[in-house]
């Protein structure tokens, strides 16, 4: 999103890249503050749910705010020319972006061509960790939440998964006996004894 501090007429820049299911809540965290102070902002709106993001400024504007104040971009052929223009363009002061590693990091680029400051939270490699000490089925349920919250699409659900070696065993266990499988979800799981890498 653009917004422009009206007393200063300092533009900055956030923008929302998050996975389906919480464009929403990466939005609302960005606009908020800016709305607080007195911006109007520009939200960019991932492809994939653009209607969420029309269904914010409709709300906004139903809450009392001015038209104009919240203004939705909805682009899918042209992200990246958006994407370049915001971050290069030396009106805006800031870029904020929620979203993948490989794209901040092509936005962070693009916006060190003219010094701005940035503010990134972006995906990854999202660890959960087992230790031999763990109570089981309370780190079986945790997993369950933590990996398949939302069909697994967030971008928080755990991606690594480190059970140590003490407990492994039981582990395995109960998270077949408790987790996903054919008959409650459509994803196979692999054999205990598969490695990737």
């Amino acid at each position: 999103m653009i917004v422009r501090l009206a007393a200063l007429d300092l533009p900055l820049l956030g923008h929302s890249d998050a996975d389906l299911g919480l464009t929403s809540l990466a939005q609302t965290r960005k606009l908020a503050p800016a709305l607080a102070a007195g911006c109007t902002a520009v939200i960019k709106a991932p492809p994939e749910t653009p209607l969420s993001a029309l269904a914010l400024a409709a709300l906004v504007e139903k809450a009392g705010f001015p038209k104009g104040v919240v203004n939705i971009l909805t682009t899918n052929k042209n992200t990246v020319d958006v994407g370049f223009e915001m971050t290069t363009n030396p009106d805006v002061r800031k870029v904020s972006f929620t979203g993948s590693s490989p794209v901040g990091a092509l936005l962070m680029k693009q916006a060190s061509s003219t010094l701005k400051k940035c503010s990134f939270e972006l995906g990854g490699n999202a660890i959960f960790a087992v230790f031999a000490d763990a109570d089981i089925p309370k780190a079986v349920d945790g997993l369950i939440a933590s990996k398949f919250r939302l069909s697994g699409q967030t971008c928080v659900c755990a991606n690594r998964i480190f059970i140590h070696e003490d407990v492994y065993d039981e582990f395995a266990k109960q998270f077949i006996a408790k987790g996903p499988s054919r008959d409650r979800c459509p994803a196979r799981l692999l054999p205990l004894d598969a490695l990737l890498g």
